[in-house]
């Protein structure tokens, strides 16, 4: 090559310094900072406000720095006030020093001094894990110097090929992206949160530095500092810097490991591309260990830009700060106040886990409150007949309620209960749980009940409202001349006597029929009488007239109520006779004819009343558990009963069956006739 032009020399010596460049970035690496093991897990601080759902966002890396990709539930472990000991399985990962940002803390694997003994608390599997990307924040911080006017391989200057390779990456992305792009120019913010790459790429063509005269500073780096803190639209974005300057002078290298400091606080991400061609060992060895620890710090990368050698893809950079995984799980926290999270990530043989993050959780349990209670009821007595005894009304009254949640977290509940004087009167076990009924039945004398509520929630919690007063007047009953003798204790005495009677009279009977003995030998009344024998045929001997109640139990009922067990088959020998006019059914036989054993039965739960031939009337008399027939609730006013329905007193099922069911219907048929 002949060196007799100036451009001729000025090419061999651009050349010569770029071979200086690459040889002493071999001796000085000035390449991608690698480390021995970059494995670090980031988490945000969970989300409770779902509660027992609670989410965070995941952000974890693998040995070699890169974003770990398809990440699965089962790969992920989180553990709930409890700190995982360390396993001598898992070797220590390097701790680098990492970003934490606001938001996100940054947990990176650590091994205690000293590791807990005792049993491994279970982890709690995630319900999802989703990737996300909530955008960036991204800076691009230019540092104008005279080297960059240099020629490049290709006859341009090193800026243009700079501001071409930026326009080419800001061309590629969407039209609208989550981004938030920022152009720093020295200390002038050319471009401020655009998400339009379009307004980068023209922000970056009107940009025309006099690179002449242009003198070298950290104040396009601190400027994007400066900017990095500030409030972004998504609190998950993360933030980058990518910064490109010309060597500095010394005064500004001395700047620079506190603005790596500041960066490592702020959780922001540097990468810096030097643009330089003939660099002096004994100045630039400190600004390269500089460069080299800002990068470092912020998990960042450090690349020398010749002009003769291939830009990175600025993407590089970005694409392990684009993704988080949304991670949501149900929480086994059954308190409020202070408590931890930690979690664990296993695939394959890499095993990262991180520190305790430390949340505060408000957890109260839900709040029943009574609408509008009454401040007194009143139960009178109906008019009474000779067929239909009289009654206090009302039977039941209903309660309406309102559960809130004093801690703000709204979530299913479990069962609503009603108390009267401390004891449960009516409960709800499924929605809706806002309604109750209260039995009045039992009330009958004027009183003064106290009446509260109870909730459960999902989560086991339970309280009660207060207690409220409410005052039960009953009305003094003015009795029919035949409602004593109506009354079952009145009936029940005169059944017990009537029986006592007819057992005397049979007594008596018997003891008339007896002969007496005649003691006097003479007497001609005991000699005995010679009578006529007749002979005795052989024969069928004569039948015994039938007693009354033998009649009466030979014939069977027109009606009865067949008793089934629990798969539906007749119980033999369970049999409710419904001759009489009127039946009534209980589990006490004071106030019941038929008496039911079972707790579900009331003391005087339903009534049969058999007006005339193959008609039954069913009705319920205010019984608690109720009385149903084919699966539908009675009321007091009665349903007619059907040859073969299912009767349930409570829990105690029946048949109905008549002794001579009418025969069903025969269909008619109608030959079909064409339309002429």
């Amino acid at each position: 090559m002949q060196l007799s032009s100036p451009e001729h020399r000025r090419i061999f010596i651009t050349r010569l310094g770029t071979a200086l460049i690459l040889l002493l970035s071999q001796v000085f690496a000035i390449s991608p900072v690698h480390s021995q093991d970059m494995a670090r897990l980031r988490i945000t601080a969970p989300d409770t406000s779902q509660f027992p759902l609670v989410s965070f966002a995941l952000e974890p890396f693998d040995a070699e720095g890169t974003f770990l990709a398809a990440l699965q539930p089962g790969e992920v472990l989180i553990y709930e006030d409890a700190r995982l000991p360390e396993q001598e399985s898992t070797p220590p990962a390097t701790v680098l020093p990492v970003e934490t940002t606001p938001p996100l803390a940054t947990l990176t694997p650590t091994v205690e001094a000293e590791g807990r003994a005792g049993q491994v608390p279970l982890p709690i599997i995630p319900q999802e894990v989703v990737k996300i990307e909530p955008g960036m924040q991204i800076l691009l911080a230019f540092n104008p110097g005279l080297s960059m006017l240099y020629p490049t391989a290709d006859s341009r200057t090193r800026f243009q090929v700079l501001r071409s390779a930026l326009e080419a990456w800001a061309d590629s992305r969407s039209s609208a992206t989550p981004d938030q792009l920022y152009f720093i120019a020295g200390e002038e913010v050319r471009l401020s949160g655009s998400n339009q790459p379009a307004q980068w790429i023209q922000a970056m063509m009107d940009y025309a530095p006099d690179l002449l005269n242009a003198t070298p500073s950290l104040a396009s780096l601190t400027r994007a500092l400066d900017l990095a803190v500030d409030p972004l639209p998504n609190p998950l974005s993360r933030r980058a810097i990518l910064w490109i300057t010309p060597i500095l002078p010394p005064a500004a290298v001395q700047g620079l490991p506190s603005l790596a400091d500041r960066a490592a606080r702020s959780g922001v991400r540097i990468d810096v591309w030097l643009v330089a061609s003939e660099p002096t060992p004994q100045n630039e060895s400190i600004l390269w260990q500089n460069l080299n620890e800002l990068a470092s710090v912020t998990g960042g990368r450090v690349f020398l830009y010749t002009g003769f050698n291939t830009l990175p893809d600025p993407e590089t950079g970005f694409a392990n700060l684009r993704h988080l995984y949304q991670v949501t799980y149900a929480s086994e926290i059954r308190s409020g106040g202070s408590h931890t999270l930690q979690v664990q990530i296993r695939r394959d043989d890499l095993v990262m886990r991180s520190q305790q993050v430390a949340f505060d959780l408000n957890l109260l349990p839900p709040n029943p409150i009574l609408i509008s209670p009454p401040a007194g009821i009143s139960r009178t007595w109906t008019e009474g007949t000779r067929q239909q005894p009289a009654v206090l009304q009302p039977d039941s009254l209903d309660l309406n309620i309102l559960v809130e949640f004093a801690d703000g977290r709204p979530r299913p509940l479990r069962a609503t209960r009603l108390l009267v004087d401390g004891v449960v009167v009516d409960e709800n076990l499924a929605a809706p749980f806002d309604v109750f009924t209260w039995d009045l039945a039992s009330l009958e004398s004027s009183s003064t009940s106290r009446i509260q509520v109870e909730a459960e929630d999902m989560l086991g919690l339970t309280q009660r409202s207060i207690e409220t007063l409410v005052e039960v007047s009953v009305e003094t009953r003015n009795l029919h001349w035949w409602d004593p003798l109506i009354q079952p204790e009145v009936l029940f005495t005169v059944a017990a006597v009537l029986v006592a009677m007819v057992g005397l009279a049979v007594v008596l009977l018997l003891a008339r029929r007896r002969p007496r003995r005649r003691i006097a030998k003479n007497d001609p009344l005991t000699q005995p009488v010679p009578g006529i024998r007749k002979p005795i045929r052989p024969g069928k001997p004569a039948p015994e007239r039938p007693s009354r109640r033998s009649r009466q139990g030979s014939t069977p009922p027109p009606a009865r109520l067949q008793r089934l067990d629990d798969a539906g088959n007749p119980v033999p020998g369970e049999v409710i006779d419904l001759r009489r006019r009127e039946i009534t059914v209980g589990h006490d036989a004071r106030h019941a004819m038929a008496v039911i054993d079972s707790p579900s039965v009331s003391s005087l739960h339903a009534r049969i009343v058999h007006p005339r031939e193959l008609e039954y009337i069913l009705s319920d008399a205010g019984s608690v558990a109720g009385t149903w027939v084919n699966y539908s609730p009675v009321s007091r006013s009665g349903i007619k009963l059907e040859h073969g329905d299912l009767v349930y007193f409570g829990r105690v099922a029946y048949r109905f069956l008549l002794a001579n069911p009418e025969p069903p219907a025969e269909p008619l048929v109608t030959p079909y006739q064409e339309m002429e």
